[in-house]
């Protein structure tokens, strides 16, 4: 150890090469793993469901394909199944009017506290507008399922959501449709501020009765919630709306059998799927169906790969550099299963200190970016477990690569030195 530490550039050069390489490994595992949560968010974020129905050719929640009305009923009129729900699902057009001369006064009645009324408008802006593509999700109005938890609202009330022409929207859709009122949003009371506005849908009116916190869904689009009825008068007339059906089967009932007579009662052109196989399913679909996992997987083994270069080539050039002091021990009768103890020893001493120092700047950087929709990141402990067996095999490999050259030393080089 004493000549590992003896020559601090060398010993930093190891530390730096697997903590390089730590950190990428763990960075890119973990937006990885949280690029993943991002695809099934919306199935996690729907609570007390047994089943999710869909059209038998659908392999992921974001993949859906529309059903007709008349598969709701055959679905409620299988045995075992004590509520069926529809749920819409769609991506839209927002689109919200504006008077800047109105924003530019209302943002100074914020910051004084004065009344605005009977100002003269300016005649030199024209009304603007801002159009955004939202995910918009149509719930039953009456059984609620599919909807945001009541401890997810930030203000308003769910149940107002019954109301003509409600929507409620999650903080990010505030966020960026009302851009100039970003930075004034700190707090979630400061979101209390949207609730009666007025946007619109489709070229629909829509009032603002609530604001939620829910997951960002993996295409970082806005969300909206809407009962399933008002989300058909905002699609085009006679258009299929139905995307998927959430069962809550009876006490007791067997969720497997259960599914296998929904298929059987609808001709197999529907499937059931549990909560967790439906995350499982869409799991699967991105990683066989897009170059997600490819591109994630190069980028975890480049950084291998220069980990292992960056540390070996400094180890070796450390083994190389101190050949004397081992042909010293070696005429002394140190045994090669010592030297080789202590060749390894060197390199395990190395590797978890880059190993803590680039696991904790991974973690750090997934610290700053929380919040951000934009930027999935989750660092399970499966993350951190194959790090750490990765970073394991650079030091072995590192000290494998200079502990040939000690083992056919002969010990009369200290002689000729």
């Amino acid at each position: 150890m004493r000549m590992l530490t003896g020559d601090r550039t060398k010993f930093l050069g190891i530390i730096f090469g697997v903590a390089f390489a730590s950190l990428l490994m763990a960075q890119q595992m973990s937006i990885f793993c949280g690029i993943m949560m991002l695809t099934t968010s919306q199935i996690r974020d729907v609570r007390g469901v047994d089943l999710w129905v869909m059209d038998s050719d659908v392999l992921s929640v974001s993949e859906f394909k529309p059903m007709a009305e008349t598969a709701l009923y055959r679905v409620r009129g299988v045995p075992g199944v004590s509520e069926a729900s529809p749920l819409f699902k769609g991506v839209t057009t927002a689109r919200l009017r504006f008077d800047p001369v109105e924003t530019r006064l209302r943002r100074e009645e914020m910051a004084n506290h004065n009344t605005i009324a009977g100002r003269e408008r300016g005649n030199s802006l024209e009304e603007t507008s801002i159009s955004q593509q939202v995910m918009l999700l149509g719930v039953d109005k009456t059984t609620m399922v599919g909807a945001p938890l009541a401890s997810s609202m930030v203000c308003g009330r769910l149940d107002s959501l019954g109301e003509p022409d409600a929507v409620i929207v999650d903080m990010y859709s505030c966020r960026l449709l009302w851009r100039d009122e970003r930075a004034a949003l700190k707090q979630p009371s400061d979101y209390e501020r949207f609730l009666g506005r007025v946007i619109e849908i489709n070229d629909h009116r829509a009032l603002i009765v609530g604001v939620c916190d829910v997951s960002a869904n993996f295409e970082t689009l806005p969300i909206m919630y809407t009962t399933y009825d008002e989300a058909k008068h905002i699609v085009e007339p006679g258009q299929k709306s139905m995307a998927f059906i959430l069962v809550r089967a009876v006490p007791g009932a067997s969720l497997g059998d259960l599914s296998q007579r929904i298929a059987e009662r609808t001709g197999y052109t529907l499937k059931a799927r549990r909560p967790g196989e439906f995350v499982e399913d869409t799991i699967w679909y991105y990683m066989t169906r897009t170059g997600i996992p490819f591109n994630f997987g190069m980028t975890v083994g480049l950084g291998f790969l220069v980990g292992a270069a960056i540390a070996g080539q400094t180890f070796y050039q450390f083994t190389v550099e101190n050949l004397r002091q081992f042909g010293a021990l070696k005429a002394m009768g140190t045994s090669n299963r010592r030297i080789v103890g202590v060749t390894l020893l060197q390199c395990l001493v190395a590797g978890p200190i880059g190993y803590g120092v680039g696991v904790g700047l991974a973690a750090l950087f997934g610290r700053l970016t929380e919040g951000n929709p934009t930027v999935g990141f989750y660092m399970p402990w499966h993350v951190l477990a194959i790090t750490a067996v990765a970073v394991f095999s650079i030091c072995l490999l590192s000290g494998m690569l200079s502990i040939r050259r000690v083992l056919v030393l002969e010990p009369a080089i200290v002689f000729r030195m």
